[in-house]
């Protein structure tokens, strides 16, 4: 089957309730790319909403480029359908990523830490809230990590307060801020939904740390409950062997899980600027792709050919062009040259202290 005289459609690779995934050839740029077919149920009441949504994730994925948020390329209508077509990402998800491997050592923790914020940071630059940030819509390879499916993503400048077009909760309990249960949905909600995240990341669980055996326990959890410090939470062990980073580590996540939306850390670029601190002082966080990979599991290496074998290439770079819209893209530029102006002023600082660090140019795979 041929899409749009271009697109060979080789297998289907996943489905959803709402959405059905497939593998295609774009024989016009001779690339691998994922094509989401919009499948709403028969019984869904509200179609139209469905398909608006969806198209509205190809406006905000197609106005992002960006190493950590998966691309756009083309959205269209065939024979009464609507499909929209994504970069296709080999890797795992980093909830797979949680229940299958252990955990890796501090250096990855906060590689990966940091590529997971600046992904979110990017798209909170791009004046997009996502809303449903969760460890199922990250994907992990050993080129880095990609932040997926703004299916549910909004404008920050439009009608942020309502929890959905109907009133109801839109998200995944465990991960969302107490925002999107008062229907005050604020700027910084998906700052709260990485503190969430991170928080597993750093205690390696195969669940959020709010999760209960039912939705109203964890509605209630994360509404009232604060987590322990995490200083509180990891092994004696890995806590002496870095106090200092973990300390003031812990005290970022707390800020950033605040219940309340102005108690809580403004956004994520503030986060970002806090982590970036924190971990130069405390860690050479940057490595090389190729050092990482060497210390790969044998398996983790294993798994990975496997697939690049399985589609005949390795997973394509991120493309250099512009975005085709200008949402928030000159904050997003601003933002882009304030990273370039602080790497080279750590390579200066590098050279004068003659500590050999080599400064990443890509982002890594991180699985011991």
């Amino acid at each position: 089957m041929i899409l749009k005289d271009r697109y060979k459609i080789e297998k289907r690779i996943g489905e959803g309730a709402m959405a059905k995934v497939y593998l295609a050839m774009d024989t016009q740029h001779n690339r691998p790319v994922a094509i989401k077919q919009i499948s709403p149920p028969p019984e869904m009441f509200d179609v139209h909403t469905a398909i608006k949504r969806f198209e509205r994730e190809y406006q905000f994925l197609s106005s992002i480029n960006h190493p950590n948020i998966i691309r756009a390329y083309d959205f269209f209508e065939h024979q009464s359908h609507t499909f929209m077509v994504l970069e296709y990402v080999q890797g795992f998800t980093l909830e797979h990523v949680f229940r299958n491997y252990p955990r890796p050592d501090l250096k990855r923790l906060v590689n990966l830490a940091l590529h997971i914020a600046y992904g979110v940071e990017v798209i909170n630059l791009a004046g997009i809230l996502h809303r449903d940030l969760k460890p199922s819509n990250i994907i992990v390879n050993n080129r880095g990590i990609k932040i997926l499916d703004l299916g549910i993503g909004k404008h920050m400048n439009i009608d942020v307060t309502r929890l959905s077009e109907h009133g109801s909760f839109i998200g995944t309990i465990e991960y969302a801020s107490p925002d999107q249960f008062s229907g005050k949905v604020t700027a910084n909600s998906d700052v709260f939904s990485l503190g969430v995240i991170l928080y597993q990341l750093f205690t390696w669980q195969p669940h959020s740390p709010f999760l209960e055996h039912d939705i109203p326990s964890t509605l209630t959890k994360i509404v009232t409950q604060d987590l322990p410090s995490l200083v509180h939470v990891l092994p004696p062990q890995l806590y002496n062997e870095n106090k200092p980073f973990y300390d003031d580590f812990s005290r970022l996540l707390t800020h950033a899980l605040q219940k309340g939306s102005d108690d809580r850390i403004a956004d994520a670029m503030t986060f970002v600027a806090k982590l970036e601190t924190i971990t130069k002082g405390h860690i050479y966080h940057q490595i090389t792709p190729q050092e990482v990979y060497q210390t790969l599991s044998a398996q983790a290496r294993d798994e990975l050919k496997q697939i690049g074998d399985r589609h005949g290439r390795t997973l394509p770079q991120a493309s250099q062009k512009k975005p085709q819209t200008s949402l928030g893209q000159t904050r997003v530029r601003r933002r882009r040259m304030e990273a370039q102006k602080r790497n080279k002023a750590f390579k200066w600082l590098v050279l004068s202290t003659a500590i050999l660090l080599v400064i990443v140019t890509g982002v890594i795979w991180y699985f011991s």
